[in-house]
């Protein structure tokens, strides 16, 4: 219990200090995939709103709402490098209450605030899909809050290469839906830009949006 406590705390000066110059807005990118044969699967990346420039390719990372323990996300919070998707036996997933609405929050938040911006159809010409119509519809949700991004390792299966490095983001606190978004220049530049670009099943690519 003390030691929950001690975390909180430590948590809530890192916040107040080095993270401070964090606080900004976002853009949260869903895309909404299916292949038909399958349930609906969803994929989120998200875009510092500063970053998106006209006529310029804006580069998206991964965010993360559950895969994470409690480990990778101290490290984040402090810019050490994480690996997510390498569990150890040691790996401590016990988050407090506290944290755990705040990131249902969030995920609340980006379901009932999302706002269509394009849909890619691709037709499958192989496998157990050949002939069937594959559907991705891209949704953005703007949101202000705390973030805290850092390296993830990927491990991938390459011959001439076992890892691969990648800047990924992970929610913190403070969320809200940042509904003024719509009303500003970059909103239409965000509505109009290309998202095709974005390999999105694929974390450890590096993608971006075509902003026009």
């Amino acid at each position: 219990m003390k030691l929950n406590k001690y975390f909180l705390i430590i948590l809530g000066l890192i916040i107040s200090t080095s993270l401070y110059s964090q606080i900004k807005d976002f853009i949260i990118i869903t895309f909404e995939f299916d292949q038909k044969v399958k349930s609906i699967e969803n994929y989120y990346w998200i875009v510092p709103l500063d970053s998106i420039i006209q006529r310029s390719d804006v580069v998206v990372y991964p965010i993360y709402f559950d895969e994470f323990s409690k480990d990778d996300l101290e490290k984040c919070i402090t810019s050490d490098s994480i690996h997510i998707f390498i569990s150890t036996g040691i790996s401590n997933c016990d988050f407090e209450n506290e944290y755990l609405k705040n990131i249902d929050s969030l995920k609340t938040l980006v379901k009932k605030y999302k706002n269509k911006v394009q849909t890619i159809d691709i037709d499958w010409t192989y496998g157990k899909t050949k002939g069937k119509k594959i559907r991705t519809n891209v949704y953005i949700t703007p949101i202000s809050g705390y973030f805290c991004n850092c390296i993830n390792t990927f491990k991938i299966y390459n011959p001439e290469k076992s890892y691969i490095n990648k800047l990924v983001f992970l929610p913190i606190s403070n969320f809200i839906y940042n509904k003024d978004f719509w009303n500003t220049k970059k909103s239409i530049l965000v509505k109009f830009s290309n998202y095709s670009f974005v390999n999105f099943r694929n974390a450890s690519s590096i993608s971006y949006i075509k902003v026009e």
